[in-house]
This record gives structure tokens, C-alpha cells and sequence, in this order.
């Protein structure tokens, strides 16, 4: 591997640098010795199996003593190395609120706290909306027309009809009908917003802000301190929503690493600017208040309405018959009763009282379930973050529902008049049909599995519906599981045992601050401790709470060392899962280059056969005859009269005479 070949080679020039420091020192001693060593053995210079054995001598000596010996120390090193990175990060982001939210205990207790509390919040104002909305009825306000298809009839109230999800319609090639097969399933984002019931109350009321580029050491507090600030105490927020922060991962580099988006909800609703109001004069500021530590950064407010960004999706016909529409409804019913008895919805507003007060008495027995169902979707959806169509999953938070990082954010539809559609592709398709039947009767003959009469699978079977019912009872189950802890637990027992433990560290840790910072003078005064502060009190009463006010910067840094030990422990437990997916991930892109190079290599080698083979044939063709092909030939000579020319004579030499 490349990281093992470059760990060779700094391991190789780390060896060379120690050998050549050694031997500066040295140089002159080993000049002499290899003198010394000439005069006494002279016959070696003429002997060249001497001289290379003084040579190898003088070589450096190998890094390891075997292959095996190099591959288990590179394994050590990247042991090593991993752990100082990962400790690294810690130390790096022990301090960022989204570091301290995922692994202190406290800290997930506090944000579960927070959450319950929202929660409580939209079960009262959707409690607030049906009052509203039925007063208006009784004053003879006409819900707007139910663009379903008519099989429902008219709804009691303007909350009801928000509530409908049978207007979904899907977009075709040519742009117009809903004419899509059944179990088809499409994510679209549709140009409006039909379902407005579904929305949050402050959605809805256009009361939200939505800050981006928030960077990772600012806290939601000091967000929601600084709005405070600027707007105004009539039109300061009530709370301000994050959702997870983007960390860089191996396949996904966003631009602004660590940063989030932010959601300020006010209780009015707010200017086009985001202001809110004018900012509060002098006078009015409150100098005796403990202070958040300051933190400059520049952030972004979008001034988009909230509600047109939400998505809306058109659920697949199988999963939007009128078939399951009663079995939904119980299902729903179900998940809402456990959620609110496990996350302590006050009475008077679950969902139970909440249908109670939209049809008193007998009257919810001539509802159609599917209003019923869809009510009780809103509820889920607005109160306990809960996606009923997206495979009943749960949001951590309420900041990714609206920034659509979680897939509780979308709303479904169900497909307008699916059960049409089912009876329009079963007409269109009678071939299909009969040969559904007759393989059904030769199936059922051989004992095999039976298809419905309708010649499609058994709605159980489908696989959008059997995936719907799976998710249903897997969250049933552990809605259970939630309540049979009942609202005393916050998270499960072990995070709200060592949460406790922590918040018994911060109290004792607080107390021993306080202590620390205290002068008592003879006369029986208070005197703050710091040196650049030495203000001094009538008694320790009024010390404690200057402490409190003035000097929160370092009282919460006092308190936060209560919370690295649980974090460090949560962390090396969340490290050997990390390091298994990477190793994993890792043993597999090694497993697939190795299989590449393997293809690599068989093809190369085949096309090497090839041009031999194909040189071969050429070579064959043109100088070599094989002898197994040779036919036996007969050659037949012949004779006849050929008058041969006759030999010149040879002429005599002349010889020559001596001048002697």
C-alpha cells in the first residue's frame, strides 16, 4: 500500500540521518582504524571476496528481519497514529456546543428536556387552532373546497381540511393527469403547499428565521442572547433550534465544515427583514445580568417564508388505497397515545383530547377514518416529529425537520383517487390478467404460491406496503419500550444516571469555585477574590451573586471539566465502532483493487497470448513450414540432347628471365 511504502521511506531516511550523525562525530576514529587495519592486512586489498565482505559490513543493517516483522510494526503505527488523531479531534472540539451535545450526558438530558418542552408547546397551540377553527365554523366560516376527488365529505372545520393529504398528484411525461402505475413511488416537490396543517405553528404563523452559517463554537443560547439584544425585550424570540452540524466525512467535503442552521422562533410574527423591532436603548438594558462569553462571528438571516421551503412528497398508489386506511388509523392512534404517556404531553392536550374536542360524543363514530388519520399524522408529525409514511422514523431535534436534513421534514400525499387508478391498470391490462390466472391455477396444482384473483400480488406482499407495515410495528415496539420507562427517563437509564452524577459534579464544583474566590475581611465583609476585580460586599450573600453575574466566564469553564471525563469515556466507546466502519470500508476498497489488479493482470496476460499466438501464425505463413503439414512430393527429372560449349584452352606462362 501507498501509506506503508512512504512509512518505509521516512523510517529510511530517519535511519540515514541517525547513521550519518554518528558517523560525523566518528569520521577521524574510523579514518585511523581503516589505516590501522591496511598496514596489518595488506594481502585483503588483493583478495576481492575480502574487500566485498568489508563492504557489506560497512552497509546499514536492514530495517526488519522479515516481511511479517515490517507488515505487525506498520500495524502498530497506524494504531498509534490513529488514536493521537482521534485524541486530537477531541481536544480540538472538546468546547464546541455540538461536540458536547453528543457526548455529554448532561448535555443529551438538557436537549431531550428542551425537546419535551417544544413538544408541550405545539400540543397546546394545536389545541389553540381547533378552538379558533371551530369558533369560526360556528360563526359560519366555510372550509375551503376539498380537492379530493369527492369521496369525503365536506370537513367540520378549517383545521380538519389543513389536515387532508388526499389531493397528492403526480407529474407525467406530458405534464398532464395523475396516471402513474400502482407501487410506483415518486419524490417531487409539489409548487404549493396543500397540507398547511401539517406545518408547525410557527411555520405557519411565518413567526420563524432561519440563520445559516452558524459556526461550530457559538451556541444556541448566545444566538438566542444576541437576538434578545438586538430586537428587543416586547419582540426578543423565545427559542432558537439547531440542527446537526455538517462533518466532513471521506465521501462527502462540505464547504463550511462544523457549521449549521439555526431557527429563531419569535411569539408574533416578524418583519420581512428579521428585525422584529427597534433595538432597546441604554436605559433599558439590564447591566446586573450574568453575560454569555462573547463570540463574533457573521451569520446569514434568510427572510423565505419557512412554508414555502417545505417538501411535499406523492405517496405510491398501493400505499394510498382506501384499503389500509382503518388499519393506519388505529396504528397512528396507537403510536400517539404511547409517545404522549412516555414524553408527558400535559392532559387536555394529546391527541386523544384533541379528537375528543374536535368531535365531542358520539359524533367521532360517523367520521370518516380518514380524517381521523390524518389528524393524527399532523399530531405526530407537529408534537413527536414522527414521519407516519417515511417508515415511521423519529427526529432527534426539531432543527432538522425544518431544514429538511431529516426525512421526518417530508410531508406526504396520498396519490389523488389511487383506487381508481389500481381498477384502471387492472382494465387496461386484461392479457396480464388471464396469464396471472392460469399460472395461479397451474401454481396453486403444483402447491406452489397463489397470486389474488385480480392477477397482482396480495397487498401484504407489495413491497412499499410490506415495508410500511414493518416500520410500523418495529416503531409500535419501541414506543412501548419509551413508555414502559414512563417520563422520568430522558434518554434510557445509563445516560440519566451519568447525567446525574455530572450535574452532582457541576453543584459541588460551583460550591468549591465560590469559596475559592472569597475574602472575608476583619469587619466581616465580602471581598471578590479576583485581582482585577477586588470589589467588596456588606456580606457573603451579595459576593455569591456578583460571583454569579460578573464572573460566569469562569465559573463555566470551572464546570465544564466536570464533563470531559464521561465525554472521554463516551468517546473511546464510540472510537472502536468508528474504527471497525473504517476498517471495514478500508478492507473493502483493498479487496476491490486487488480484484481489479487481478482482471488487469488476466487481461494483459490474455492479450499477450493473443499477439503471440497471432505473431506465431504470421511467422508460420511466411519463413517456416510445419512438418506435420509437409506433403510427400515426387520429382521426375528428364534429359534430353544439350549441346554443352567446349573448354577454352589454357594458356602457357611465360616465365621470366633473371637479370643475375
Amino acid at each position: 500500500m501507498l501509506c506503508q511504502f512512504l512509512w518505509r521511506k521516512e523510517l529510511e531516511e530517519q535511519r540515514a540521518r541517525e547513521l550519518e550523525s554518528k558517523g560525523a562525530g566518528g569520521a577521524e576514529k574510523a579514518a585511523d582504524d581503516d589505516a590501522a587495519m591496511q598496514e596489518e592486512k595488506p594481502e585483503n586489498d588483493a583478495d576481492p571476496e575480502a574487500h566485498a565482505e568489508t563492504a557489506d559490513t560497512n552497509a546499514p543493517p536492514p530495517l526488519f528481519d522479515s516481511p511479517a516483522a515490517e507488515t505487525k510494526a506498520y500495524e502498530e503505527y497506524a494504531a498509534k497514529h490513529c488514536l493521537s488523531y482521534v485524541r486530537t479531534f477531541f481536544n480540538s472540539h472538546l468546547d464546541d456546543p455540538w461536540f458536547r451535545a453528543r457526548l455529554s450526558p448532561l448535555e443529551q438530558c438538557r436537549a431531550a428536556r428542551k425537546e419535551r418542552a417544544r413538544a408541550a408547546v405545539e400540543a397546546g397551540a394545536m389545541k389553540k387552532e381547533i378552538v379558533a377553527s371551530l369558533e369560526e365554523a360556528d360563526k359560519g366560516a366555510i372550509p375551503k373546497k376539498d380537492e379530493d376527488g369527492g369521496h369525503l365529505p365536506p370537513a367540520k372545520c378549517g383545521f380538519v381540511a389543513g389536515c387532508r393529504l388526499g389531493a397528492g398528484t403526480k407529474p407525467t411525461a406530458s405534464g398532464t393527469g395523475p396516471d402513474v402505475l400502482p407501487g410506483e413511488e415518486d419524490r417531487n416537490l409539489t409548487d404549493r403547499h396543500p397540507a398547511r396543517g401539517h406545518l408547525h405553528s410557527f411555520v405557519r404563523n411565518e413567526a420563524c428565521v432561519r440563520i445559516v452559517d452558524v459556526p461550530p463554537h457559538v451556541s444556541d443560547e448566545q444566538l438566542l442572547a444576541t437576538l434578545a439584544d438586538h430586537c428587543g425585550s416586547g419582540e426578543a424570540p423565545r427559542a432558537v433550534y439547531s440542527d446537526d452540524v455538517c462533518v466532513p466525512t471521506h465521501d462527502r467535503l462540505p464547504l463550511d465544515p462544523y457549521h449549521r442552521t439555526a431557527f429563531a422562533v419569535f411569539s408574533s410574527d416578524v418583519d420581512a427583514d428579521g428585525r422584529g423591532g427597534a433595538p432597546p436603548s441604554a436605559d433599558t438594558k439590564d447591566e446586573g445580568a450574568g453575560r454569555l462569553p462573547t463570540r463574533r462571528c457573521t451569520v446569514f438571516v434568510a427572510t423565505a417564508p419557512l412554508a414555502e421551503t417545505q417538501p411535499v412528497s406523492v405517496l405510491s398508489a398501493a400505499v394510498s388505497s382506501r384499503g389500509r386506511i382503518s388499519k393506519d388509523k388505529e396504528d397512528a392512534a396507537a403510536l400517539s397515545s404511547l409517545l404522549d404517556e412516555a414524553r408527558g404531553i400535559p392532559a387536555g392536550s394529546r391527541l386523544e383530547d384533541l379528537l375528543a374536542l374536535l368531535y365531542p360524543g358520539n359524533e367521532r363514530g360517523s367520521v370518516d377514518d380518514e380524517d381521523l388519520l390524518d389528524v393524527s399524522i399532523a399530531y405526530l408529525r407537529r408534537v413527536h416529529l414522527l414521519s407516519f409514511y417515511n417508515g415511521c422514523a423519529a427526529a432527534d431535534k426539531v432543527g432538522n425537520v425544518l431544514s429538511h436534513a431529516d426525512h421526518a421534514g417530508t410531508i406526504h400525499l396520498r396519490l389523488k383517487d389511487a383506487d381508481d387508478i389500481i381498477a384502471k391498470y387492472e382494465e387496461e391490462e386484461p392479457a396480464a390478467v388471464e396469464e396471472d390466472e392460469a399460472e395461479a391455477e397451474k401454481a396453486g396444482e403444483g402447491g406452489a404460491e397463489s397470486t389474488t384473483s385480480e392477477g397482482r400480488p396480495d397487498a401484504a406482499k407489495d413491497l412499499l406496503v410490506s415495508r410500511l407495515n414493518d416500520s410500523v410495528a418495529r416503531a409500535l415496539d419501541r414506543a412501548k419500550s419509551l413508555a414502559a420507562r414512563g417520563p422520568a427517563s430522558l434518554v434510557d437509564p445509563p445516560t440519566d444516571a451519568a447525567a446525574r452524577d455530572v450535574e452532582t459534579a457541576e453543584s459541588a464544583a460551583r460550591e468549591t469555585w465560590i469559596e475559592r474566590h472569597h475574602i472575608r475581611d476583619a469587619d466581616g465583609r465580602a471581598r471578590c477574590a479576583f485581582h482585577w476585580c477586588r470589589k467588596l460586599f456588606k456580606d457573603a450573600d451579595f459576593l455569591r451573586k456578583h460571583l454569579l453575574k460578573k464572573h460566569a466566564d469562569q465559573l463555566r469553564g470551572e464546570c465544564a471539566k466536570c464533563h470531559d471525563g464521561p465525554m472521554m469515556g463516551a468517546w473511546d466507546e464510540e472510537e472502536p465502532e468508528l474504527w471497525k466502519e473504517e476498517q471495514a470500508r478500508m478492507a473493502a476498497e483493498e479487496r476491490r483493487r486487488r480484484e481489479r489488479e487481478e482482471r488487469d493482470r488476466e487481461r494483459e496476460e490474455e492479450d499477450r497470448r493473443r499477439r503471440e499466438a497471432a505473431n506465431a501464425g504470421e511467422k508460420r505463413k511466411s519463413h517456416f513450414v510445419d512438418p506435420d503439414e509437409m506433403v510427400e512430393e515426387t520429382v521426375e527429372l528428364r534429359f534430353e540432347h544439350v549441346e554443352a560449349a567446349a573448354a577454352p584452352p589454357k594458356k602457357k606462362r611465360r616465365k621470366k628471365k633473371s637479370l643475375l
